[in-house]
């Protein structure tokens, strides 16, 4: 079975766009929602992982 060249571009591209926006989403929701998620005192020093600040 042959997939036309466009509709698999279009596949792709639609399934990028909605994956993205749900790895969004999620992310967003888990920064707001989960407690202590983020806490910037708690990392060690040389951990490679970082959390953006908020700005108020």
């Amino acid at each position: 079975m042959k997939i036309l060249p466009r509709w698999m571009f279009t596949a792709q591209l639609v399934g990028t766009l909605v994956s993205g926006m749900a790895n969004l989403a999620v992310s967003w929701w888990m920064l707001e929602n989960i407690e202590n998620l983020c806490d910037i005192d708690g990392i060690h020093p040389e951990s490679p992982w970082t959390c953006y600040r908020k700005q108020y």
